[in-house]
């Protein structure tokens, strides 16, 4: 048993260590960016303030280090209102970046090829659609004297430039699905993405691509965002009320027409404007079936029940007290409150963030 345990316990020390990249980034610069300051930046941590600095010296800048994966970085520097800046695979393999030419050169290991592959592309299509004018189309945009004709062929110009670049990231996405330069690119275009295409990108992708955090953070929004699309089936939760008794929600989904699960909090203004409009429909259509099940996203008990009697709510009130790291939020994916869901009694989500009368009005069309 002890070797067992001592060979589990190597095994995922030798993962551990594999997982950590010992990065080693140089790189050349103008000359007159000398005595400033060469920032080093992780897109994985998502934070401003995560950065590294060196000093440029002679034109040139040197950063050697070690992070805890793979990551999408990106060095920049700035001067006079002038800046430089590019982005690059943090990897196993020694990065030399030149500035000194008309677009940055990355050179480095296997995933920077992979990358440089697409900014091959990227920049042939730049030069294509004559990217440099778009400043140019701008002012003319934005001048009365250009005529309509003119504006819808610049639209015209600026929408194929944008459907071509569209095309080519997911291009390199589908070359790039067991890697962070697929997912970097993903995360580019993932606004412009269906919900489609997304799902099939996500299907075919690889280990590290969803591993990349950036994108982990995504898929559990697209998650939580399926589970409150109307037309879907509710998910369960159990939460406890004021007293400590845990309560399924299931349990009055199914003894009701209609349930609202209502999302606030003590501590929440346009929360506590809203409920009027909340009282004002449970008083009218409680008694033909209509519940409201209110889940606090409050941390402190005394501010959450003192809400509750002070705004006289006299329906169910639950919560964990866990504050935006409330389970039953998370399921849901609220970032923001007041929010609401509202449930028939089939367990099919039917409505979702109803504000004002805009509830009243939904709720008379169900209990016609």
């Amino acid at each position: 048993m002890r070797k067992i345990l001592f060979t589990l316990l190597t095994s995922l020390m030798v993962l551990n260590i594999s997982a950590q990249v010992k990065y080693d980034i140089s790189g050349t610069v103008p000359t007159v960016f000398n005595g400033k300051e060469m920032y080093l930046l992780f897109a994985a941590s998502q934070q401003i303030s995560d950065y590294e600095s060196t000093p440029i010296t002679n034109g040139m800048f040197h950063f050697e280090g070690t992070n805890n994966s793979e990551d999408i970085a990106c060095v920049t520097a700035t001067i006079d209102g002038k800046d430089i800046s590019c982005y690059f695979v943090l990897e196993n393999a020694p990065v030399t970046i030149d500035f000194t030419g008309d677009t940055p050169i990355i050179k480095g290991g296997e995933l920077n090829n992979k990358y440089n592959a697409y900014r091959v592309e990227q920049i042939a299509l730049s030069r294509e659609h004559n990217v440099e004018k778009f400043p140019d189309y701008q002012k003319e945009m934005q001048n009365n004297a250009t005529t309509e004709t003119r504006r819808n062929e610049i639209k015209a110009k600026l929408a194929k430039y944008k459907e071509d670049m569209l095309e080519l990231s997911k291009k390199h996405v589908t070359l790039n699905e067991d890697n962070i330069v697929g997912a970097f690119l993903f995360l580019n275009i993932y606004n412009n993405l269906s919900i489609a295409e997304k799902d099939a990108i996500l299907a075919k992708a690889g280990r590290k691509f969803k591993t990349y955090s950036p994108v982990e953070s995504i898929l559990q929004q697209m998650t939580a965002a399926k589970a409150k699309a109307i037309g879907t089936d509710y998910t369960d939760f159990k939460m406890a009320d004021k007293d400590g008794v845990k309560h399924n929600l299931s349990e009055y989904v199914k003894n009701n027409k209609v349930t609202m699960v209502d999302f606030w909090a003590s501590w929440c203004g346009p929360c506590r404007r809203e409920m009027p409009y909340v009282k004002a429909a449970y008083e009218k259509y409680h008694n033909k079936g209509f519940e409201i099940v209110g889940i606090s996203l409050d941390k402190d008990k005394a501010s959450w029940l003192k809400a509750v009697e002070d705004l006289d709510l006299n329906w169910i009130q639950l919560s964990d007290l866990k504050y935006w790291q409330c389970a039953a939020a998370r399921l849901y994916g609220i970032n923001s409150i007041p929010a609401s869901i509202l449930i028939d009694q089939n367990g099919k989500i039917i409505a979702a963030d109803l504000r004002g009368d805009n509830l009243s009005t939904k709720l008379e069309e169900l209990f016609k």
